[in-house]
């Protein structure tokens, strides 16, 4: 984000670009971006320390305040790791997650985390044909096996759309291009029939 506020290099992150969609559904959004000391974004392990959930703490903690609701973490690609982290690192800043596009093989994806410490109801969502090779909805099994049947959890596989460029990138079927509305609408749902209030 420039210092005038402007979106940069993440302005195409699916959830991002449909953070008015989200809010034009009673959703109260905030858009975090990296900490002004990585100005190349978040880099190595970061996602997994508890610095960056202190960062993500703060804002749940700043998005409570004045209204008594459940704060969602929603994370897209790399940033379901942060989400799921964060919910793992302080509990207290999660009452769900959503996880689009999850990364779940490889170093810093959700396989390496303790999940099944996770007491939140979860959604993810994926595209049958992300070709992402560390978001193949195939992976996603292990992923799924180590969830607490405690809390409601669920995988939505959706299709349609179209894909372009880097099958990695916000404008392929990992960025859900040209069915974001059908993605909020199912997610939105969700959430709002497994929050907790």
């Amino acid at each position: 984000m420039s210092a005038e506020g402007e979106l940069g290099a993440g302005r195409g992150n699916f959830l991002v670009r449909t953070r008015q969609g989200w809010a034009d559904m009673g959703f109260r959004v905030a858009v975090v971006d990296a900490p002004s000391d990585m100005p190349r974004g978040l880099l190595g392990d970061f996602r997994e320390r508890a610095e960056h959930a202190a960062d993500i703490a703060a804002v749940s903690d700043y998005l409570r305040r004045g209204a008594a609701l459940p704060v969602w973490l929603a994370g897209t690609s790399r940033g379901t790791t942060s989400a799921a982290a964060v919910a793992l690192n302080r509990p207290d800043a999660a009452d769900g997650l959503l996880l689009t596009s999850s990364i779940d093989a490889g170093r810093g994806s959700l396989a390496g985390l303790p999940l099944e410490r996770l007491a939140v109801p979860m959604l993810m969502i994926q595209h049958r044909r992300d070709e992402c090779r560390a978001s193949r909805p195939g992976n996603l099994g292990p992923v799924l096996d180590r969830l607490r049947a405690d809390a409601p959890r669920e995988l939505m596989l959706l299709d349609g759309g179209g894909s372009e460029g880097d099958p990695c990138q916000p404008w392929a079927w990992h960025g859900y291009n040209g069915i974001e509305r059908r993605v909020l609408g199912l997610a939105g749902a969700w959430m709002l029939a497994h929050g907790r209030h």
